[in-house]
């Protein structure tokens, strides 16, 4: 902000800034969650992504319903179970076979993905005989 448009500003008054903004978009955030959250189906995901916020952890989690594109993220937490409980749980969840899913919803569905690629890979594995690998 100095070099840019000769302005001094603190660290403490970006972070208050931030903080308003946050606070005006809050009610939309609100409204996207539930519209994830009221769709038929509701998509679980996290991934091991780096992300800048650190305090809580360096981990990235999506939430997306079935019947439009309305997403959520949420951006700097931990693996665990407490953040299908921030986002919220939709009437069915889909998801991957990931521990933090188990029992989090009345109703959950396995991603059709997972089980494919699974399959593939026993496919393609070394592991097995050529008896047990055989496709007839």
């Amino acid at each position: 902000m100095k070099d840019v448009f000769a302005l001094d500003i603190s660290i403490g008054e970006i972070g208050n800034i931030l903080q308003t903004e946050a606070n005006h978009l809050r009610p939309e955030y609100q409204a996207l969650k539930e519209s994830v959250l009221n769709q038929t189906g509701t998509h679980y995901d996290e991934t091991g992504w780096k992300v800048q916020k650190e305090e809580q952890g360096k981990f990235a989690w999506v939430a997306t319903g079935t019947e439009n594109f309305d997403t959520v993220f949420s951006l700097g937490r931990s693996r665990g179970k407490g953040n299908i409980e921030d986002i919220g749980k939709g009437k069915i969840g889909i998801s991957d076979d990931y521990g933090a899913y188990k029992n989090s919803f009345a109703e959950h569905q396995l991603c059709w993905a997972h089980p494919q690629r699974k399959l593939r890979d026993m496919a393609e594995s070394g592991e097995f005989g050529e008896r047990k690998r055989s496709k007839s």
